[in-house]
């Protein structure tokens, strides 16, 4: 028999912030015939694993927690024909806390492409508001640093009254930097499995809000002062 050409790609994708609704429509994009697709569905919490076949079977466990970071979903498509019997195509998806990866194959172009397309659409429109966070929290180290030199700056002039907003900055963006890292706030991934869970936008993510834009806002000051 002459060997297919097969179409495959691992790709990153954007954080994501589901519900149960939002599983089942995720169940929709990877199953399209029940009679040839087989989805196998992992999720992982307090060092335990339920595997299920469904996300109904799966949302069926009355001990589930009230959310998750770390869920993994493949679908396999098995076909029988006079010209092949085998997997013809299929979808590995592995969220986790600080990534979210899928990786897709086919010897189907078309349906290669449009699945790729379906599920960075998904993903795209259950993004958390917070997501541009996710990616500058990378540089918050940086701001941190060159805030405490400029503060040293400061000391050094004796501008006392003016080192108190970057060393608030620094310190908001140490305390922001350290819940970020542990998913206490802004997670990358967070899968709510329980109905009627009301995501809340409490007194942390005000205070990270705004020391972020005020520690930013003083970067920029520093910066503008330095190359006058």
């Amino acid at each position: 028999m002459v060997k297919q050409r097969e179409y495959r790609e691992l790709f990153n994708l954007n954080s994501a912030l589901l519900c149960r609704n939002d599983l089942f429509e995720l169940e929709k994009i990877l199953v399209e015939d029940p009679e040839t697709d087989q989805l196998d569905i992992q999720l992982s919490f307090d060092s335990a694993t339920i595997s299920a076949e469904s996300v109904e079977e799966l949302l069926a466990n009355i001990d589930l927690p009230i959310s998750t970071a770390n869920l993994s979903i493949s679908m396999r498509r098995w076909i029988d024909t006079e010209e092949y019997r085998g997997i013809s195509s299929g979808v590995n998806l592995s969220l986790n806390f600080n990534h979210i990866n899928c990786q897709i194959h086919s010897f189907n172009q078309t349906w290669f492409l449009g699945k790729k397309i379906q599920i960075e659409k998904y993903f795209n429109s259950n993004k958390p508001w917070y997501s541009f966070l996710n990616k500058s929290s990378v540089v918050f180290p940086t701001v941190v640093i060159a805030l405490i030199f400029y503060s040293a700056f400061l000391l050094a002039k004796k501008h006392y009254y003016e080192m108190i907003l970057p060393i608030f900055c620094s310190i908001v963006l140490i305390a922001v930097s350290s819940l970020i890292f542990k998913e206490k706030l802004f997670p990358f991934v967070k899968i709510y499995l329980k109905e009627k869970t009301k995501i809340k936008f409490g007194f942390n993510e005000w205070c990270a809000l705004i020391g972020a834009f005020s520690g930013f806002a003083t970067l920029v000051q520093v910066l503008s002062k330095l190359f006058k």
